[in-house]
């Protein structure tokens, strides 16, 4: 689609998608920070309003049963009750017995004061003679009427010694405004006589909680323990009660905070326990509205960076027009290319323009080109001459060969086979280490190798040494990278027997099963010592890290096989699944297993 756009084309396109994609992530990382921090910010001063409004809440709570405890427990009242318990008159009692009424209304006075403003207290005995202190003039209840008020019959009916009303309209019929109560049984350890209904109206809580978060408003729902609906403020989402109480975990004593969503909308909500009374409260915040400012800010943003990316995307057009015009010149000028003598006609202007000076420096490049095919010419000569030299050093191994047979031949006429056996043994392993065809044997050719080394040591060392080879016939097809073991067995004698007292003993075991493989080479020396073995150790996680960089060479070479250079091979060929561990046998030798877990 782009093959045939011109090179101005493409040039403004990729400035715009870069500069596009620089806005885009700034603006996107700005957005997040700020949502980050607001809502941090957001959720900060929601606990502390619903510290602060919870704490407002349970001391309106707190008045209402310190008042409704003093009447309940007052002498006065509770004789001033007792006198009635007997008459069951369908007319109030206290009608005809005024004294008994202006003690109660005086003990009530005591315990309140004189503020009756939005709350009243109604005392009601177990037949529903009603005394209530009051600013509500001219209502009068007969008992009928008080019976049917709902927590009044509950808590007398079930003998409910406190219960707290939900908020709802004024059943004493006394009030427009919607009202909650604080009913406690008047009793004693004998005998009930009636309830306190100490009431207030629905203005106390709206005080309390009706508050703003950054200008926006906090919704409060508060359930009480049997999950009823005591309070919600206006605005409140109409169904949140029943998903936050079934989300929100609420601790006594503490503030939870979380998001959630209800009727379609992102709310943070923090909780609370008032535990004394069974109250759940909720603070609800919609994030919407918290996050206006945030959204109105990116989008003044956003409209910024499309004006700066347009005054920009002009800006590289007039520099990129100046330029194209150079680098035109240049492609016609490395089209006129004569690839016979490496030279070209340049035309070029004097200018100061940074990309024509490129074009004069294109004519220097041309002749440094020039001295360099030069220079490759002799190199590649140099290379030609070594690959003789190196064909020349493969005949070195043959005429080894030849002479080593030659000698093994004296032996026999001389009636020394072990000379014969010598020779026959080291022209095996010289014939092993100089085939460069393969990196990879069996199991069986690595074997006959480093017994071939073993046999040669036990001439060396006579009857100081002995060996064994424990094999699992199945391990002798197992694929393995070349010399691997005759290392290992090397670093028998040059370390661990090294020193030590003969006779030497050297045992190679192997082992297959479904699992992977394993063969292990010991021996009976002083094995390593606790440096050694943390040295090799380092050395090979060093050997890890190079491989994993691409720095570790697998060259193949005949020199410097130590332990290191093979557990590195290892490791490249069978991509970390072959493994080389150090330890010291139980008897103090060293152990070198070289081992394989299967897929």
């Amino acid at each position: 689609m782009l093959k045939n756009v011109s090179y101005l084309t493409k040039l403004l396109l990729a400035y715009s998608t870069i500069i596009g994609l620089l806005f885009l992530i700034f603006i996107s990382i700005y957005y997040e920070v700020q949502v980050k921090n607001l809502k941090k910010s957001s959720q900060d001063n929601l606990i502390q309003m619903t510290s602060r409004v919870s704490d407002q809440f349970k001391g309106v709570l707190d008045e209402m049963s310190r008042i409704s405890r003093g009447v309940a427990i007052s002498s006065e009242v509770q004789a001033a009750m007792n006198e009635i318990t007997q008459d069951n008159a369908p007319e109030n009692y206290f009608y005809f017995h005024p004294q008994g009424k202006s003690r109660i209304q005086d003990v009530i006075i005591g315990l309140n004061g004189t503020y009756f403003n939005n709350r009243s207290f109604n005392v009601i005995s177990k037949n529903y003679d009603y005394v209530g202190v009051d600013i509500y003039n001219g209502v009068t209840l007969d008992k009928k009427a008080l019976s049917r008020i709902t927590w009044i019959r509950y808590v007398l009916e079930n003998n409910i010694s406190k219960y707290i009303s939900p908020v709802s309209e004024d059943m004493y019929g006394r009030s427009r405004n919607e009202t909650f109560s604080f009913v406690r049984l008047i009793q004693n350890e004998y005998k009930t006589y009636g309830v306190i209904d100490v009431q207030f109206e629905r203005t106390y809580l709206d005080k309390i909680f009706t508050m703003e978060l950054s200008g926006y408003p906090v919704h409060t729902v508060v359930v009480k323990d049997d999950n009823i609906m005591f309070y919600s403020t206006g605005g409140a989402p109409a169904g949140a009660m029943e998903p936050l109480v079934r989300n929100c975990e609420v601790g006594p004593g503490s503030q939870t905070i979380q998001s959630m969503s209800l009727e379609g909308k992102k709310y943070i909500v923090c909780s609370t326990l008032l535990n004394d009374y069974d109250m759940k409260l909720y603070l609800l915040v919609n994030t919407e509205h918290y996050l206006a400012s945030v959204n109105n800010t990116t989008t003044v943003f956003v409209i910024c960076a499309v004006t700066i990316l347009a005054a920009l995307l002009l800006i590289v057009y007039g520099v990129t027009q100046s330029l194209y015009k150079p680098i035109r010149q240049l492609r016609d000028n490395v089209s006129r290319i004569d690839y016979a003598t490496i030279s070209v006609d340049l035309q070029v202007a004097d200018t100061n323009n940074e990309v024509t000076q490129l074009t004069h420096a294109f004519e220097k490049m041309l002749e440094d080109i020039r001295h360099a095919t030069g220079e490759l010419m002799q190199l590649r000569t140099r290379e030609i001459q070594a690959y003789y030299k190196m064909l020349q050093a493969q005949i070195n191994p043959h005429f080894m060969h030849n002479i080593l047979a030659v000698i093994g031949m004296m032996g026999r006429q001389k009636n020394a086979p072990e000379i014969m056996d010598m020779c026959s043994s080291l022209t095996r392993m010289l014939s092993y280490s100089t085939d460069t065809t393969q990196s990879t044997v069996t199991m069986q050719q690595e074997l006959e190798h480093v017994s071939n080394y073993l046999k040669l040591m036990k001439y060396r060392y006579l009857d100081y040494l002995e060996y064994t080879l424990e094999i699992d016939e199945r391990l002798r097809q197992v694929i393995i990278p070349k010399f691997v073991l005759q290392p290992i067995a090397e670093n028998c004698f040059q370390h661990s027997l090294q020193d030590a007292e003969p006779p030497y003993r050297i045992i190679i075991r192997g082992s297959i099963d479904e699992n992977g493989w394993n063969i292990a080479v010991e021996d009976n020396g002083r094995g390593f010592t606790e440096g050694a073995i943390v040295r090799l150790k380092e050395q090979f996680e060093t050997v890890n890290r190079e491989i994993d960089e691409g720095m570790f060479s697998s060259d193949f070479q005949i020199g410097g096989l130590a332990l290191i250079n093979t557990y590195g091979r290892l490791r490249l060929y069978s991509n970390g699944k072959m493994r080389l561990d150090l330890s010291n046998t139980p008897d103090g030798g060293s152990r070198v297993v070289i081992s394989f877990e299967g897929e």
